[in-house]
């Protein structure tokens, strides 16, 4: 992967290949590894399965420590190896320095491996480093050792940031029979200092090799061995970890460590990667530690000095004219004492290095400083110094700004030269201990669609297990972050009061070397020493500020004070009556039980379910929230305010990990990015949902979905105000939960492009029997489009009233506490949309040791579908929601309408719904007081309409609404009776065709067709020798002529001569056969062979015919088109029409079989459904085309007719409103509008016989198949036609039928070579048999648990069941002949969404999908106005 890797010291952005932490060796504990105990010295001594060769000998055991190594000897005390350069123990100095995991944010990995991936991956990066070793022996086992988020050893006092910042690196030690190899990767975004505190003083970390002691000569006392280096003791050799290789990628090192039986030396890897110019190559030295013994590394180059300072960052310059500094000036220490600061902010994560200086307050231009400015992207040409030099002269001070809020790349600038006068600064105490940086969150790409809404949600980049997440259903997106999630729950601050300190001036402090390419989301550690003073909070008028305030955490109390709003409510707690639960039962959730009390009653939601009794829900599954925006809102000073009418506000949460997701559309740009530090508008959404801790629990447990919410925000330092109300009104019948929002207010503005960031926070909830309150204080950076940072806050407080049972007290500790962090915002301005994403746990107000256990964490790798209980210590299982079937890591939805089809009771229909089921009266029904049982309308009834007169069949009778609820039938044309029992008329009896022509009478009409030898329209017949031949009967007779050597004509081919075949109307027949080799094939209306349908000797394939049925003279049935029977229904095609059978459930109502549409001149091949316009797609192969007609009315419409050769699959997008088809003439595939407008070719390479082709909007996925029989195939691509892949070529034959249901995540098909139907996941690519030995299908779609096919020979259609196989029944069609294509037509669309659903995506001709985005592209047809395009998101 191609990434951009900082180079130097200088924001010069080059392209690298260098290792991420994403691509290192997996680890965990799902992938079986060990975790080392927590401290700053532990230490394990591992026993390997496999002997490890290191220097001259063997080891059967090594010892893992938490300072960057791996020993092969016990090691010594840690105060010996940390000081002395030269360790009198063998050693893998990976990182050595003195390391911290005590907080357990941090934690060391360490697992042997023998896995066939694993060992490959070792395989190739020895190749990789070694190339022209070619007699090395792959590797047969492995030790990985991870070193993940562990911090430098803090010291008490020290008051510096290196504490809260972390590195993450990895050895991998593999071994072959005779020798072992050492893997070192370090990811750029993993190394964020590179030097520890030893004996008070600041020591880089090294990394090499050491022999450790060895017997000394002639049996004297031992003596100090050999030892390889790799760094020199120089930071910057540090840096170089990550910058440079021995491998072929940046930040990988490989060497041969040890042999046998001769060892040598150390051997590193022989790839150094070629370096721009910018890059200061580092080479490894080879200092011994004794001038004895020493091995020889690859280079003895030294290292150049740079006057580059070691702040890689790509910061932008607040807005001040400190001039540059000088690098040695970089990182001052004073004796000057801290002045009292400006506003604590909690809950920070912006790491800035502590002063000892205070900045006078002014606001003039002050003289000369020592101040150094944080790097820019830009150097000046007069300097090596990466900072252009400034006019305005300043006093002399030594305060570092600090190093936080660093931008991405794409918005780095130089520092601009300005004229501001450098205002009042606030510098930290020693008493902060500011956490890691939590910002600069980017945006990675989104894999996750949601369905269901008008927008989608990618899954955030949490390193998850197995989660991935993505979140279906929904209507928004939102990018992924590359937020780490740690194993455990960082407590927070417990109170946003600030408390009182007595300010004492600070000793001289270490300031560490840290260095950012990238900046992360780490959580935050807060300080664990004891509150031992109190802290002063000076408020400062922040107007006046031209740069971003430094901030810091206010140390949690050791009692947190609770906010408490003094608000007069009156709200009514009584919302039961004195009734028991025999009368009001009803009211409680189908998923809870009804408790009597002596005044009333009270509703519990049943185990597996949680909620306020009256609305439960499952626990584990996922939560759906819709809902609309009002209100008006003033931007900024503007005196207009911005107008919310109805805006669709939709949300999303992960409910088994705390991550929720909120979008609001149609979001003007005068206002979008405004909106950005308000993730509260979606706040509570998050409560209601968090991830419980134990024995707390979250909103919607406590006070399900019926309640109110106001909320008011007060910004600093403007003092603008906004007001929120929110009425919850509950779940819906789609399982929704219903949200109205009000705004209304002013907020300060936020410039156009610029972006947000909001740092991790926590929120008291305090609870009562009717009413709850909660408030906190929010900051937050916003990076301006110039690369000006401002530090931002506002303080939130708000309530929230609902009704409980009176009975009963509510079982909720008096007050909860609401964790926030890896919060993201951004505007979308191209969709107008504004999008949050943040992650939520409910919990103890008090601090205390975070729970570990991988439910209360979320990093469990269940299923979204599912709940994860927690077991001993770190054990837990996954279990899936009610509703859902599977392991728990893989959950399937329940279909409860088809398993029990009674579930609903009469006169309703059963809706499937993720995880759960609806029940609709029908047209004439209506719910009565249970809210359950459907009773008559007391109104007028359209029985025609809805399907409940006695008339006749649809095809023989018509039944016509005359008013009230009284109707008439009739008989249809070709058929005589009352309507109610109509008979077919024999037209032969009465009418007469030609006297050399027979009469053939049909199910309401009759044809003439002239006898053989006779040409006509069956009224008129004429000899045959009258008429114009044929192509078909000219081919004939030219072979049968030419065959004769005379001349002569003869009516017997010679030997060997293939002898073309017409029926009887002189044209091609579909089977043509060689009679001499006895082999046959397929050929179209033209008599050209269909490529790929040759069969073997002594075997028939079955072939389509291509011609033109005889046209059907006399009365026929109108072409009309039958409505549909409400719920889902099969379309198939036979010939001439199409066909419909009502699913009762998943079983198929045969009595309610009828024709849809009557085509008689067509052969219809292929059949798709839209369900979004209720069209019906079919393809016509005799003059080939492709066409549609409205269910509900409407003549049929041609779509497309030229340049085609033999449509023979059909595939819908209903979402980006395309249509895809297959042509197997032509062998090629290509995608249109649904108006057939816009063609465009997207594959016409390798392919052959392309028929069946299936379309996965919702993740923008395409899959098709190919029957060439000489090689058949399945192949998947993307819907724009990127990544074409095969899926399967192995054991298939003929590929006829393909169907993928995207709730199992299955792909299958039937063959009819193989004679079997099978199944295969395409993301694992596990295949299944589902069935074997039927006969010859041609079509396959899913539905539910059965599979639905048409087979040729049996002329039917046939279900089976999808896990056991089993034939569950078979339709067979009143006319029989072969059935083709079949497709599901749904009461309403599949949940989902894509990025081409909404405005085309913006794209002006063909929108077309893509996982993690799409593509704009234009039609074949050449159009000036088109603009292609990519976007990924």
């Amino acid at each position: 992967m191609s990434l951009l890797c900082t180079l130097g010291f200088v924001a010069l952005l080059v392209s690298v290949q260098c290792v991420t932490k994403d691509q290192i060796f997996d680890y965990g504990i799902k992938f079986g590894d060990q975790i080392l105990d927590a401290g700053s010295d532990s230490l394990f001594e591992l026993k390997l399965n496999q002997t490890l060769f290191f220097f001259k000998e063997k080891f059967d055991s090594v010892y893992v420590s938490t300072n960057g190594f791996i020993s092969l000897d016990k090691p010594t005390d840690e105060s010996e190896y940390l000081k002395n350069a030269h360790p009198r123990f063998k050693m893998i100095a990976t990182f050595l320095g003195d390391l911290d995991t005590s907080d357990e944010f941090g934690k060391v990995y360490f697992r042997e491996d023998n896995s066939p991936d694993v060992l490959d991956r070792a395989s190739n990066h020895i190749a990789e480093a070694f190339p022209d070793d070619d007699e090395w022996n792959e590797p047969s086992y492995v030790l990985i050792v991870t070193w993940e988020n562990v911090s430098a050893h803090s010291q008490t006092g020290r008051g510096d940031e290196l504490h809260n910042v972390r590195n993450t690196f990895q050895l991998v030690v593999a071994n072959t029979e005779s020798a072992s190899y050492a893997i070192l990767l370090y990811p750029e975004d993993g190394l964020r200092f590179v030097s520890t505190r030893v004996d008070g003083e600041d020591q880089p970390v090294r990394v090499g090799f050491s022999e450790g002691l060895i017997p000394g000569w002639f049996g004297f006392s031992s003596r100090q061995g050999s030892y390889y280096e790799i760094t020199d003791g120089s930071e910057e050799s540090v840096k170089a970890l990550t910058q440079n290789t021995n491998s072929g990628t940046r930040g990988i090192w490989v060497y041969e460590i040890g042999t046998s039986p001769l060892f040598t030396s150390i051997t590193p890897g022989k790839v150094a990667e070629t370096t721009p110019e910018t890059d200061t190559p580092i080479p490894e030295t080879d200092t011994p530690f004794l001038e004895s013994d020493t091995l020889t590394p690859e280079t003895d180059t030294p290292i150049p000095e740079t006057d580059t300072p070691f702040l890689e960052s790509d910061t932008l310059t607040p807005e001040t004219d400190t001039p540059t500094p000088e690098p040695d000036k970089l990182i001052p220490e004073t004796d000057t004492p801290i002045p009292e600061t400006d506003t604590l902010t909690p809950e920070t994560d912006t790491p800035f290095p502590e002063t000892d200086t205070p900045l006078p307050e002014t606001d003039t231009p002050t003289p000369e400083t020592d101040t150094p400015i944080l790097e820019t992207d830009t150097p000046t040409p007069e300097t090596d110094t990466p900072f252009p030099e400034t006019d305005t002269p300043t006093p002399e001070t030594h305060t570092p700004i600090l190093e936080t809020d660093m931008p991405t790349p794409e918005t780095d600038t130089s520092t601009p030269e300005t004229d501001t006068p450098t205002p009042e600064t606030d510098t930290p105490t020693p008493e902060t201990d500011t956490p890691t940086p939590e910002a600069d969150t980017q945006t990675p790409e989104m894999d996750t669609l949601t369905p269901e809404t008008d927008m989608w949600f990618p899954e955030t980049d949490t390193p998850t297990p197995e989660a991935d997440t993505l979140t279906p259903e929904t209507d928004m997106w939102f990018p992924e972050t590359d937020t780490p999630t740690p194993e455990m729950e960082t407590p927070t601050p417990e109170t946003d009061t600030p408390i009182p300190v007595t300010v004492t001036p600070a000793p001289k402090t270490f300031t560490p070397f840290i260095f950012y390419e990238e900046v992360q989301t780490i959580e935050q550690v807060p300080d664990t020493r004891p509150v031992t003073e109190q802290q002063v909070l000076i408020a400062e008028d922040q107007s006046k500020s031209h740069y971003p305030q430094p901030r810091r955490p206010a140390l949690p109390p050791p009692n947190p004070q609770i906010v408490v709003i003094d608000e007069d409510v009156g709200v009514s707690v009584f919302e039961y009556n004195v009734e028991t639960c025999s009368s009001n039962a009803h009211k409680c959730s189908v998923f809870a039980d009804c408790k009597d009390y002596s005044n009333g009653y009270c509703c519990h939601c049943q185990p597996g379910y949680y909620g306020n009794g009256k609305e439960c829900v499952a626990e584990g599954k996922p939560q759906r929230m819709n809902g609309k925006v009002n209100g008006r809102v003033y931007v900024g000073n503007s005196p207009s305010p911005v107008e919310f009418s109805n805006n669709d506000l939709h949300s999303y949460v992960v409910t088994n990990d705390g991550r929720a997701y909120i979008a609001i559309s149609s979001v003007p740009g005068s206002i979008g990015p405004s909106l950005q530090p308000l993730p509260s508008l979606g706040g509570t959404i998050g409560w209601a949902f968090a991830l419980e801790q134990p024995n707390y629990q979250n909103g919607f447990s406590i006070i399900g979905g019926v309640f109110n919410r106001q909320a008011e925000v007060t910004f600093q330092p403007g003092n603008e105000k906004l007001t929120i109300r929110q009425e919850f009104k509950g779940i819906n019948e789609h399982d929704h939960l219903v949200i109205n929002t009000e705004l209304d207010g002013r907020i300060p503005e936020v410039p156009q492009g610029a972006t947000v960031q909001i740092e991790p926070y926590t929120e008291i909830y305090q609870y009562s029997s009717s009413y709850i309150t909660s408030s906190s204080r929010r900051d937050y950076t916003v990076n301006m489009p110039d690369g000006s940072v401002q530090m931002r806050s506002y303080m939130w407080k708000q309530s929230i009233t609902f009704k409980s049972c009176p009975h009963e007290a509510l079982s909720v500790p008096p007050s909860q506490q609401l964790s926030v962090d890896q919060i993201f915002v951004m505007y979308d301005a191209g969709n107008q949309l504004i999008r949050y994403a943040m992650s939520n746990k409910i919990g103890s107000v008090h601090s205390g040791t975070p729970e570990q256990n991988p439910c209360f964490t979320g990093r469990h790798g269940c299923d979204t579908n599912a709940v994860c209980r927690p077991g001993q210590e770190k054990d837990f299982t996954c279990e899936c929601a009610a509703g859902f079937n599977g392991d728990g890591r893989i959950c399937y939805d329940i279909d409860e309408c088809s398993e029990t089809p009674e579930v609903c009771g009469a006169y309703t229909t059963c809706i499937n719904q993720p995880g759960s089921f609806r029940c609709e009266c029908l047209d004439g029904f209506q719910f009565a007081a249970d809210g359950r049982t459907c009773v008559e309308l007391n109104r007028p009834v359209d029985h025609c309409r809805r399907g409940t007169h006695d008339c006749d069949g649809p095809d023989r009778a018509r039944c016509s609404y005359t008013g009230g609820s009284t109707y008439s039938c009739s008989c249809r044309p070709g058929f005589s009776g009352d309507g109610r029992n109509c008979q077919d008329i024999d037209e032969c009896q009465s009418v007469h065709c030609h006297s050399d022509a027979i009469c053939y009478n049909t199910q309401g009409s009759f044809t003439c067709q002239c006898r053989p030898g006779f040409h006509g329209d069956g009224f008129s017949c004429s000899p045959d020798s009258d008429r114009e031949k044929t192509s078909c009967e000219r081919h004939r007779e030219s072979v049968l002529y030419a065959s004769s050597s005379s001349g002569v004509f003869r009516p017997r081919p010679a030997v060997g001569q293939y002898v073309p075949t017409c029926d009887d109307y002189g044209a091609y027949e579909p089977t043509q056969c060689h009679a001499s080799i006895g082999q046959c094939w397929c050929v179209d209306g033209s008599g050209l062979e269909i490529p790929g349908s040759r069969t073997r000797a002594g075997s028939r394939p079955l072939c389509i015919d291509h011609n033109v049925a005889p046209p059907i003279i006399g009365p026929t049935p109108r072409p009309d088109i039958t409505p549909l029977t409400p719920g889902a229904n099969l379309l198939f095609a036979q010939s001439g029409r199409i066909e419909h059978i009502p699913l009762d459930g998943e079983r198929m109502n045969k009595d309610g079989a009828m024709t849809v549409l009557h085509v008689p001149d067509k052969v219809v091949i292929a059949v798709a459904y839209d369900c979004v316009e209720k069209m019906i797609y079919w393809s016509d192969i005799t003059q080939p085309a492709i066409s549609r007609v409205n269910m509900e009315g409407g003549q049929t419409i041609t779509l497309v007719n030229t340049d085609l050769g033999s449509p023979e699959g059909i595939a819908i997008d209903h979402l980006s409103r395309n249509m895809y088809w297959t042509d197997s003439v032509l062998d090629r595939i290509e995608v249109s509008r649904l108006d057939g407008s816009h063609r465009r070719v997207l594959f016409d390479k390798d392919l052959i016989n392309p028929r069946p082709i299936i379309a996965d909007p919702v993740y923008g996925l395409l899959y098709w198949a190919d029957w060439n029989r000489d090689g058949p195939k399945i192949e998947r691509s993307n819907m724009d036609g990127t990544d074409r892949t095969v899926l399967v070529n192995d054991d298939l034959a003929l590929p006829n039928g393909l169907t993928y249901d995207p709730a199992r995540r299955e792909l299958c098909w039937a063959d009819a070579g193989t004679r079997k139907v099978e199944c295969i996941d395409p993301y694992s690519r596990i295949r299944r048999k589902v069935t074997e030995g039927i006969q010859y299908p041609f079509a396959v779609v899913s539905y539910g648990k059965n599979l639905f096919y048409t087979d040729w020979r049996r002329e039917a259609v046939v279900a089976v069941d999808r896990q056991d196989g089993t034939e569950v029944e078979e339709f067979l069609p009143q006319r029989r002949s072969r059935t083709y294509g079949i497709a599901v037509t749904y009461p309403q669309c599949p949940q989902g969404l894509n990025y081409c659903h909404r405005d085309n995506g913006g794209c002006s001709h063909l929108c077309l999908p893509r996982p993690g985005g799409f593509t704009c592209r234009c039609p074949d047809v050449r159009d000036l106005s088109c603009v292609e395009q990519d976007e990924n998101f």
